[in-house]
């Protein structure tokens, strides 16, 4: 009974897909508020869900907002993960640039403000995304896209090769 004990909380410490898909969620929401690195002004929203990342941002001058962007990424297969890399920030929000070996889909909505301009792409080529995270969080999301690839893996593998 006790090696049965101890068995199962070995098992147990991993966190499930679900508990790790809500960690990067909750770790995005810490972003909002925090300039964001090169991706334009500061994040006003961002939402994960294991294949879909959106990142919101609005470029602000003083008080006043002048554009909006929405990025969104779909199609992310964890299972196909290739690499990634942290780039710091300014002591704000940092990100980890993630590639993979297939095309992701992605869109960018931007509406200018001042002159009501409307910009709006989708393409099906990028095989990257930028995870954003708060520098005090970074090797934690860091453990945490590992885990997302680990379990993609498993739930990807074929049952039939030896």
């Amino acid at each position: 009974m006790l090696i049965l004990t101890c068995i199962n909380s070995l098992a147990q410490q991993k966190p499930s897909k679900e508990e790790t898909v809500a960690f990067l969620n909750r770790t995005l929401q810490e972003v909002i508020g925090l300039r964001l690195p090169f991706a334009g002004g500061t994040c006003s929203g961002a939402t994960f869900n294991l294949s879909e990342l959106v990142i919101e941002s609005a470029g602000m001058i003083g008080d006043t907002r002048f554009f909006d962007i929405s990025q969104k990424y779909w199609n992310i297969r964890w299972d196909l993960f290739k690499e990634m890399e942290f780039k710091t920030g300014d002591n704000q929000a940092s990100y980890y640039h993630i590639r993979f070996s297939n095309n992701l889909n992605y869109s960018r909505k931007m509406f200018n403000k001042k002159s009501g301009d409307n910009d709006e792409i989708t393409e099906n080529s990028q095989s990257n995304i930028l995870l954003f995270t708060p520098l005090s969080k970074a090797e934690s999301v860091k453990k945490a896209v590992y885990r997302l690839v680990e379990i993609a893996k498993e739930e990807n593998k074929d049952p039939f090769l030896n």
